[in-house]
């Protein structure tokens, strides 16, 4: 293979020879948190009853006073003295006939309440001081980004309403806001309303005075901001136009075909720029618009176009076939002929319009800023994947003046504090960063290294991003005079380098395909198939701190082992009160020694109140054989996870291995409301690999001998199943 042709990565092809685990669920005892506060007592001049009184008489005062508002309820604000996950906090709201509908910062100590309108004697109780700071309205500079509190001309603003409550009341906030905008010579553009996570937007043109008066005149407003400025994740994309190509668009209803193949093959979800229908993409690419102001799904900006190249062919866009087709949604066009629109809009109506059986989406776009109003739109798209049950992947983000730089300073200088840009940050989300090659494009030569221009790390979530995927080679890298690029379609329709995590995203993504096509619906939830991906990454040659789980190896899952065997299970933690949670459990029979187990886990979950992201669920995992505990390995940065999204742990033992290992799952719910539990779900799915030197003895497989065992043990008594173990002890 020469050089020219650069690196095609081998194809997931799985296997299917693992095993297929269902947990056992049992229900314990919930303890829930007598007392509130930190670590640290701290003593506050609580206010009296009167006090509150008093507070919430001029809230309602103010709330019911303004012109737009709520006929049944008032929406304001309380301030705890803590976190109010406690039971004592749960019954005196109950008792003052207040529901939690968000939390407003990430101690969650600011909530916003719904109340009916009532006297202020029976609704505020003898306890309320005991546990509320304060009770008043949202101020204009609470509502208003502070990049608008003053604004004096035009923008195009995302307003959203108060969440968590029934959709026909987000639709009567709406209608009103919509109706005081047109009055007041503004011009809303767009409604949105997500009606399983319970949220409400609306995109307009404001002046500042119109938004100021529609922040103090208005009760059922949330937050105001302008609409985040969205980017490529392509090196040297963001100020680059393409001009003079005058190819007629071609729209999604002329490129539908009768494709008799199509059944036998996997559909994706590209959301980016759109896409040029290219004589090598006939039958395979229906390009289609996200946004209303696109007329078509073409590709003016030659982004979406190679990503759908890569989805399709892989890297090199060599293959004569594919197992793969793309439907993509046109989310973005650099043009000034558009405005930059709200990026939640699209991908939202791709996910709720589209009606295909895929469930890998990918994206490249990412928001330009770090800031809390990326961050509060971010938290909308985590909800909504996490609603539809999807593998979303996205870009992690570039580091554009990398190149520039790396000639004078090193990796972690250039990495430090550049995070990951919204939205591959969120939970939901799996986040691919770049890696580069060295010495070598063929298969068994090369060693890989995390790119110079590749983001890192997150504020608020751990292990971001989760993997990484080739993204191209620049020269600076020091492994090369020439840049190396991915090798992918262009919209003239050569095979061209490109650059940047961009890139990379879909060549995970079309392994996440290939993975679940192979998979024919044995498996149920998305975070299954990214446990099983993850399982099967292996780490950089250096500073592999940076790059998540690592490189997915493709063999890894496309070929058996006799020493080898994952054991893949799922499941949902529901129906929890404050008196009792779940607990899964998982048992395998361990029948050889040296051992090494490794385990990967991948959660989600629905807790909607927080408006801000963060780790507020976990799940921790006891290891244990007969009475023993397990023990992880204790090798530094090797186990990765305690309050995080995704966990791996690793055991390994040389002797004293052989028995029946278990493991139960038990979720962390220590920053989850009391009355939240009963709506709270969580969604996982896991991946234990199982190592040896050789197969068990009188076994062919590990696989075998497990599989044994395991039937053995379904009929086999209890002292049966402890004098089976004594002869290997």
């Amino acid at each position: 293979m020469s050089s020219e042709d650069g690196f095609i990565g081998r194809e997931v092809n799985y296997h299917g020879n693992d095993v297929f685990y269902t947990p056992i669920e049992e229900f314990v005892d919930f303890n829930p948190r007598k007392v509130f506060g930190g670590k640290k007592k701290v003593q506050y001049a609580k206010k009296s009853k009167k006090e509150l009184v008093e507070d919430y008489e001029k809230t309602i005062s103010r709330v019911s006073n303004s012109s737009i508002k709520d006929d049944e309820f008032a929406y304001f604000l309380l301030e705890f003295y803590s976190n109010p996950t406690s039971g004592r906090y749960a019954r005196v709201l109950q008792e003052m006939n207040m529901t939690l509908l968000a939390f407003l910062d990430k101690s969650q100590k600011k909530a916003l309440v719904q109340s009916p309108y009532a006297d202020p004697l029976e609704v505020i109780v003898k306890e309320s001081r005991e546990i509320i700071k304060k009770i008043r309205p949202l101020d204009r500079e609470e509502k208003i980004a502070p990049d608008l509190v003053n604004f004096a001309g035009n923008a195009t603003v995302i307003v959203n309403t108060i969440p968590n409550i029934p959709a026909p009341k987000i639709e009567q906030h709406m209608s009103k806001i919509r109706e005081f905008i047109q009055q007041h010579q503004g011009e809303p553009l767009n409604g949105l309303i997500d009606r399983e996570n319970l949220r409400g937007s609306i995109i307009a043109k404001v002046n500042g005075e119109t938004l100021r008066q529609l922040a103090d005149d208005s009760s059922v407003i949330l937050s105001v901001y302008k609409v985040p400025n969205v980017i490529l994740s392509a090196l040297g994309k963001r100020k680059r136009r393409i001009t003079g190509d005058s190819t007629r668009a071609i729209t999604a209803s002329s490129m539908v075909t009768d494709d008799s193949s199509s059944t036998n093959r996997y559909e994706v979800i590209e959301i980016d720029s759109g896409v040029k229908i290219l004589q090598d993409f006939q039958n395979h690419v229906v390009p289609l618009t996200a946004l209303s102001q696109f007329p078509d799904g073409e590709d003016k900006d030659n982004h979406g176009t190679p990503i759908a190249s890569l989805l399709l062919f892989g890297e090199g866009g060599k293959l004569k076939t594919s197992r793969v087709k793309v439907t993509s949604y046109k989310a973005w066009q650099e043009s000034h002929d558009y405005d930059v629109k709200d990026l939640y809009t699209a991908m939202k109506f791709v996910l709720d319009n589209h009606k295909g059986r895929s469930r890998v989406f990918v994206s490249s776009l990412n928001y330009t800023f770090h800031d809390s109003f990326s961050e509060q739109e971010t938290r909308k798209l985590e909800l909504l994947i996490q609603s539809k049950n999807v593998c979303f992947v996205n870009s992690a983000g570039n580091i554009d003046d990398a190149a520039s730089r790396r000639s004078v300073e090193t990796r972690e200088s250039i990495w430090k504090s550049a995070r990951v840009f919204h939205p591959s940050d969120a939970r939901t989300i799996t986040s691919v960063g770049a890696y580069c090659r060295a010495n070598g494009v063929d298969n068994n030569s090369y060693r890989l290294y995390p790119a110079c221009f590749g983001r890192h790390n997150s504020e608020k979530i751990a292990n971001k991003p989760e993997v990484l995927e080739f993204g191209g080679t620049l020269a600076v890298e020091g492994f090369g005079s020439t840049n190396i690029g991915v090798m992918a379609h262009s919209i003239s329709g050569q095979v061209t380098s490109h650059y940047g995590t961009s890139m990379a995203a879909p060549l995970f993504a079309r392994h996440l395909a290939l993975l679940d096509f192979s998979l024919r619906d044995r498996v149920k939830n998305c975070e299954t198939l990214k446990a099983l991906a993850y399982s099967a990454c292996k780490p950089t040659a250096a500073y592999d701190e940076f790059g998540g789980f690592g490189c997915l190896d493709t063999d890894e899952l496309s070929t058996t082992s006799d020493r080898k065997v994952r054991v893949i299970f799922e499941g949902v933690f529901a129906n929890m009160n404050e008196h009792r949670i779940p607990i899964h459990e998982i048992r395998i029979p361990i029948m050889v020694q040296p051992v090494k187990v490794t385990l990967f886990l991948v959660h989600s979950d629905n807790y909607s109140l927080p408006t801000t992201l963060d780790n507020y669920t976990a799940i921790m995992v006891d290891g244990t054989k007969g009475q023993q505990k397990l023990q992880l390995v204790r090798e530094k940065g090797v186990n990765v996870g305690k309050w995080t999204h995704v966990k791996k742990a690793v055991y390994a033992y040389k002797k004293n291995s052989i028995g029946w290992w278990r493991f139960r799952l038990r979720p962390k719910l220590d920053n989850i409301p009391i009355q939240e539990l009963s709506r709270l779900s969580l969604r996982y799915g896991g991946v234990l690999v199982i190592e040896a030197q050789r197969p068990p003895k009188g076994f062919l497989t590990l696989k075998e001998a497990m599989e044994r065992e395991r039937e053995r043990s379904h009929t086999a008594t209890e002292s049966m199943e402890s004098s089976y173990w004594d002869r290997y002890d």
